[in-house]
């Protein structure tokens, strides 16, 4: 996990996560994310993204609370990033 920090705005932004395909659909993911909460209590405002096509990503992230608030398009490939937000 990748996170970067901003304790004085209350707000944490989650570069990166990643769990091994075979070790997906074990709780790892969920587990991670209590780890990461629990390890940042007074984080009101989480952030992360993840990309158009990972649909499974999208429906881990909202079943995790995260509520969908934008989309980036890239220039030069045009792949598009979805961008979530989860506050408390």
């Amino acid at each position: 996990m990748i996170v970067f920090s901003s304790p004085e705005a209350g707000e944490c932004h989650l570069g990166r996560i990643f769990i091994d395909p075979l070790h997906q659909n074990h709780g790892y993911g969920q587990e991670s994310f209590r780890f990461l909460f629990q390890t940042y209590p007074a984080v009101r405002k989480w952030t992360l993204d993840t990309p158009s096509w990972a649909l499974r990503n999208h429906y881990f992230y909202e079943k995790l609370g995260f509520i969908r608030t934008g989309k980036i398009t890239g220039e030069v490939n045009g792949e598009v990033i979805i961008e979530y937000e989860r506050v408390k």
